[in-house]
Order: structure tokens, then sequence, then C-alpha cells
């Protein structure tokens, strides 16, 4: 099993999720201004276009995964 799948699993139930999602502006406030600059920004543009930010949240997820993945298929084993 994943992080990622271990996560979805946990978060379904429902102590779990309220922790999580009370623990969000914590985690916000801690991160750089420009990060908070672009996911304001970034929120805008979800909501503009009618997308939900837990979608936004999710993609930008799978784009970090993505990025994981890529940068440790270049480290020499």
């Amino acid at each position: 099993m994943t992080f990622e799948e271990f996560k979805r699993e946990e978060l379904k139930k429902p102590d779990v999720r309220a922790e999580y999602d009370a623990l969000e502006l914590e985690f916000f406030l801690m991160e750089s201004p420009a990060k908070k600059k672009a996911l304001q920004s970034a929120s805008w543009i979800a909501e503009e276009n009618g997308i939900s930010d837990m979608s936004l949240y999710e993609i930008n997820a799978e784009i970090a995964a993505a990025r994981n993945r890529k940068a440790l298929q270049t480290i020499p084993l």
C-alpha cells in the first residue's frame, strides 16, 4: 500500500478527516509567502472555473508526486 492509498483510506474516517482539516490552516501559514500567493491565485482560478479547492490540492499533489518520482529516477544507485 502506498502512502497516498493509506492517506485516502484514513481520511475516510470522520475523526481523522476533522483533525486533518483542522491542521490545514496551520500548514498553510508555515508555507513560504510565494507559495501562499501562488495557492491564492490558483484558488481564485479554480473558483472562476468551477473547480473545488480540494480538486486543486489533489491536482497539485499529483504534480508534486510525479516530480518526486522523476527526481528519484535520476539518483544513481
